[in-house]
């Protein structure tokens, strides 16, 4: 299986299985920085908080979660999480991007 590491120089490495035996590098500069950075992160963590509400969801405002998100997924669109998140808000949110009545700070899953 392949597996990734980084080392102080910034380099990824993508190490294929046993037998190939191949090594390549790509600049983790190029490949990772946008999700790795300090302020994509505190972006991205604000914008859970938003999605989730705090205690029992009283607190949620899907509209700033929704802008927070979009704004992650423009700087990483390989961010699966930011797209899975704002798929979700689409798909639940009520009128003017709201997060539903109901809301309590959770979302039952329908699939694995």
């Amino acid at each position: 299986p392949a597996r990734a590491s980084s080392d102080a120089s910034s380099t990824l490495s993508l190490v294929a299985g046993a037998s190939a035996g191949r090594r390549l590098s790509v600049k983790a500069r190029e490949a990772l920085e946008p999700a790795s950075d300090a302020e994509y992160r505190r972006d991205f963590g604000e914008a859970v908080e938003w999605y989730l509400g705090g205690e029992g969801g009283q607190h949620a405002d899907w509209v700033k979660a929704s802008a927070l998100l979009k704004d992650c997924w423009s700087r990483c669109p390989q961010d699966g999480a930011a797209k899975a998140l704002l798929e979700v808000i689409r798909d639940m949110a009520g009128p003017g991007g709201m997060q539903p009545r109901d809301w309590q700070g959770f979302r039952h899953l329908t699939e694995k």
